[in-house]
């Protein structure tokens, strides 16, 4: 096989999840006329689609309409962006300043606060928000949360640090599996002593 054309363009993940739904219908559309599943494809085409369709729905992209695409291209032409950076912004939806210091190389050297306020305020962020955001304000109190093992949710405990938390998590794994192989050890002894 000849690869013709290297990279003839960049796609957004709006793009990428627009083909993958214009596939999607054509499948469902061939399916329903032959009557078959067959006609949607191989078995793992359809687990990598179907994982990336899920994917996308969840992201940034599913929000964006193709004119929005076109606008924050244009946008964002009027900034010291390259093509690749231009992308990561629009994929992403920066909310705050760290998210743009993410993206752009050297975004120090090569942008004024006033531009990247602009960027940000191209996707609905104002000033003071992003300076929330960066103050730690705007992020729920007792940082984010996540599941215990035991199903219930939450954030970190009240005065105890992530750190905290994790060596106590794995101190009692560690104890857990430490009476497990001394158990183990004590079965094997006494099946020796027999």
């Amino acid at each position: 096989m000849k690869i013709l054309k290297v990279r003839e363009a960049f796609l957004t993940d709006y793009e990428v999840l627009a083909h993958f739904r214009e596939i999607e219908e054509r499948q469902k559309e061939t399916a329903r006329v032959l009557g078959s599943a067959a006609a949607l494809g191989s078995a793992n085409f359809r687990t990598i689609q179907y994982e990336l369709l899920d994917y996308l729905k969840s992201s940034p992209a599913a929000n964006y309409t193709a004119e929005e695409i076109v606008q924050l291209s244009q946008d964002l032409a009027h900034f010291d962006l390259t093509k690749a950076e231009t992308l990561q912004i629009i994929n992403s939806r920066p909310k705050a300043a760290v998210d743009l210091y993410n993206i752009v190389e050297e975004m120090e050297n090569r942008m004024s606060e006033e531009d990247m306020h602009a960027i940000l305020g191209l996707f609905g962020v104002t000033a003071e928000e992003n300076a929330e955001m960066e103050n730690g304000e705007g992020y729920e109190e007792g940082g984010e949360g996540y599941e215990h093992q035991d199903g219930q949710e939450g954030g970190y405990q009240e005065g105890r640090s992530q750190e905290e938390e994790y060596q106590e998590e794995h101190q009692v794994r560690y104890q857990d599996n430490e009476e497990e192989a001394k158990a183990e050890h004590d079965d094997d002894d006494d099946a020796m002593e027999e």
